[in-house]
């Protein structure tokens, strides 16, 4: 889902950026934050121009956003972080709350990325273990790392109480 331009960055402000950031002799960025970055509603404008200065560009995507036309703009794309956190259609929707054919876009853009063989480009997987998908977490290291990706990162879900939202059993 796209999101309003009111709640977010105005897009004069998203397209001039690029060439500050060259200006002022910042070498990378890295897009993420508190939700998908790439449905920023000018991503694809903000993307090209970013492509015109030799600024390394990093991203975490949660991956169902990462469309082939964004896929042909990212330039000096150094490292990309899907958080998937689920191996199955059904824990993808209920860990992520979407609806469960979105995993399927996730692992098909995954797999469209490594294909693009982006050079010097890391694509790693991000898994963030919950009492919702531990049962799959074995299985996701030979899956992706069959797939081509470069590396995959497991960590806890953070809670108050520091067992990670699960019992000792899980």
């Amino acid at each position: 889902k796209r999101i309003n331009e009111k709640t977010g960055l105005p897009k004069d402000v998203a397209l001039r950026l690029p060439k500050e950031f060259h200006e002022a002799g910042v070498p990378s960025i890295e897009l993420t934050g508190g939700g998908e970055p790439l449905v920023y509603p000018y991503i694809v404008e903000f993307l090209d121009e970013l492509g015109n200065y030799p600024i390394e560009l990093s991203i975490v995507t949660q991956g169902a956003s990462m469309s082939e036309k964004i896929q042909e703009r990212i330039k000096n794309l150094k490292w990309i972080r899907f958080s998937v956190d689920a191996m199955t259609p059904e824990t993808h929707s209920k860990v992520h709350r979407v609806p469960s054919s979105v995993f399927n876009v996730v692992i098909r853009n995954i797999k469209a990325l490594v294909n693009r063989q982006i050079k010097d480009c890391k694509i790693g997987i991000s898994m963030v273990v919950t009492k919702n998908n531990y049962m799959e977490m074995e299985k996701a290291a030979p899956f992706f790392m069959d797939m081509g990706v470069d590396n995959i990162r497991y960590t806890f879900v953070y809670d108050p109480q520091g067992d990670g939202a699960m019992s000792p059993d899980q």
